[in-house]
């Protein structure tokens, strides 16, 4: 377990098509600049949620941790 301060989370496993990219933008809207979203899924879409959220919208990915299918993703809101 991670010592980062989180603000909210996301429970992704287990959801298809473009509901986790949904759900994660919403909850990065809620949260103040500098503060700390996780987002726990699989490893498919951990790559997908990282590029939207990341490459192109410009959130810094503090942490990726894996656990065997599953991942936790620690996203801070920059904007």
């Amino acid at each position: 377990m991670s010592d980062i301060e989180v603000h909210g989370t996301i429970d992704a496993r287990e959801m298809v098509c473009s509901r986790p990219i949904l759900d994660v933008k919403k909850a990065l809207v809620r949260l103040s600049v500098g503060q700390v979203l996780e987002v726990l899924c699989e490893e498919e879409v951990a790559g997908t949620i990282a590029r939207v959220f990341v490459q192109v919208q410009g959130h810094e990915l503090v942490l990726r941790e894996s656990h065997g299918q599953h991942v936790t993703l620690y996203l801070r809101r920059t904007g």
